[in-house]
Order: C-alpha cells, then sequence, then structure tokens
C-alpha cells in the first residue's frame, strides 16, 4: 500500500491520477468498458474523468461532484454537461446534484443480500440516497419483505399457469407419446431410457422446434438400419434429427456407414465360412 500503481505511461500523461499513491478502496474494474461504443467514442480527458468518477464515487456509486478537484487530477479541462450526454445513460445526476453511477451496485456485488453483513450497509445507504427501489428494480427479487414475498408467490404462480399454457399448445403439435411412438425400436425390438427422452422432450419451448423433431424423428424411422438406433434421449438432447429434414434424402449418414461396414468387410466373413 502506498505505492503508486503502474499503467501506460501514454495514459499517465493524460490523466495523472493513476500515479497518486495512498491508500484507496478496492473495487472490480470493467475492463470491457474500453470496447464499449459509447466509451470509444470519447476523447482521451473525458475516458479519464469517466474512470475518475467510477473510482471515486462512493461504495454504492454516487459520486459528490468537486470538478475543481477532478480537473486538477486529470490535467485538462473538462465540458461536464457534454460528458454527461455522452455516457449514453450510464451516469445520471440525482435531485441532490450528485451523480449516480447506474449499474455500480449491480455489477460491484450482484445481487443485494440483507442477510450479508456488507450488503446491509450498502442497502442502508441506498435508502438514505432513496436510491433502494432504483437498484433493486434490475434485481429478479428485490429486498424480501412480507409483501414482496406474497408477490413473489404470485408471479411464480403466474409463470407456472403460463408454462401450463404453452405446453398445451405445443401438445397441439405434437405429444411426447406421439414422439414416442414414432421413434423406431432398436435390433433387440426395445425402446430403452424412456423417461430420460421424456425429460429431453419437455425442454423443447418453441412449436419451430418441436416441429421439426416431428418430421426429423418420422424421416429418421423410415431411412434408419435398426443396427444404429440412437437412444431417443440423444436424438433430442444432440438435436440429432436436423440431419433428418430432408425427405429427399435416400440414406442416412448411419445407413451409409453400415454399408460401406458391410461391403469391406462383409466379403472377408463370407470367405472366411466358405474356407
Amino acid at each position: 500500500m502506498g505505492q503508486a500503481t503502474l499503467i501506460p505511461l501514454t495514459l499517465s500523461k493524460v490523466c495523472p491520477y493513476f500515479y497518486l499513491g495512498g491508500k484507496v478502496a478496492k473495487r472490480f474494474t470493467d475492463t470491457n468498458i474500453w470496447k464499449k461504443e459509447w466509451f470509444m467514442e470519447l476523447s482521451p480527458e473525458e475516458k479519464c474523468a469517466v474512470r475518475y468518477i467510477y473510482d471515486d464515487c462512493d461504495q454504492v456509486g454516487v459520486w459528490k461532484p468537486n470538478f475543481k478537484l477532478a480537473e486538477f487530477i486529470i490535467g485538462k479541462k473538462i465540458d461536464w454537461k457534454l460528458l454527461l450526454k455522452k455516457c449514453n445513460g450510464n451516469i445520471d445526476i440525482l435531485d441532490n446534484g450528485k451523480w449516480f453511477v447506474i449499474e455500480f451496485c449491480n455489477f460491484q456485488y450482484g445481487q443485494l443480500n440483507e442477510a450479508s453483513p456488507p450488503h446491509r450497509r450498502y442497502i442502508k445507504m441506498l435508502n438514505d440516497y432513496g436510491l433502494i427501489e432504483r437498484v433493486m428494480k434490475g434485481y429478479s427479487k428485490g429486498i424480501n419483505t412480507l409483501q414482496d414475498k406474497e408477490e413473489d408467490k404470485e408471479e411464480d404462480k403466474d409463470k407456472e399457469e403460463d408454462k401450463k399454457i404453452q405446453r398445451k399448445d405445443l401438445n397441439k403439435i405434437y405429444t411426447f407419446e406421439d414422439f414416442w411412438k414414432d421413434y423406431p425400436i432398436n435390433a433387440k425390438g426395445r425402446k430403452p431410457e424412456k423417461k430420460k427422452a421424456e425429460d429431453q422432450f419437455k425442454k423443447i419451448k418453441f412449436i419451430e422446434e418441436l416441429e421439426k423433431l416431428k418430421l426429423g424423428t418420422q424421416n429418421y424411422a423410415i431411412e434408419q438400419n435398426t443396427e444404429f438406433i440412437k437412444y431417443a434421449f440423444r436424438f433430442i438432447r444432440d438435436k440429432t434429427y436436423l440431419d433428418y429434414l430432408d425427405k429427399a434424402r435416400s440414406k442416412s449418414k448411419m445407413q451409409q456407414t453400415y454399408e460401406n461396414y458391410q461391403k469391406q468387410y462383409g466379403r472377408n466373413h463370407a470367405g472366411q465360412s466358405e474356407k
């Protein structure tokens, strides 16, 4: 601690802030920011200004503007109003005049949880700023009050009902029993692993994909040699049915392999039996 952080010299000339020593808070840095279009369009000084805000803001992403100090550290004058517009909505001004890095908490901490001691501090800070609802809005679940839990239960019920309705619509196209009936038996006259096949079948969520499975299965049953029948669950999981959508195809890859094997080794076996 207390040692200067080394960065490329070209950046340090524009932004000497990075050479300042001293004890600072540790936090994650989004290295992909350099590839984001809005950031790429900023001038070198503006990039330093954004990085300064991200590094100098408090633990929940709120920055108390001190433009004079920021410009002294960066070493350049900044048009702050223009910079705010060019930040593409990633930074906002609060009613109290402070600047807020919108995705800061989400990036640094993930989903905030009252059961976590460090998170409780951040949640209190967000409450004090009046930002708790705004930050939690991006999460699937916010602070778990009794009301929130009841709303979550109702939402889960609605989702389950939607799934049932969606599955009914899919069953109008092709049911698992239809698939199992269409799927060919193997050389031993069996269709193993039915439960696994049904589990894979239930993962299909779109009508278009289900129609492909139906066509591919029916063609597979016609074309395939029973010597090489694939397990049904693998047929769905590996999307093998996509290889059998063309009705005009005369022979499957597996059948061709089988015939090639017969041509190469069948004659040798026949010759040995004659001897």
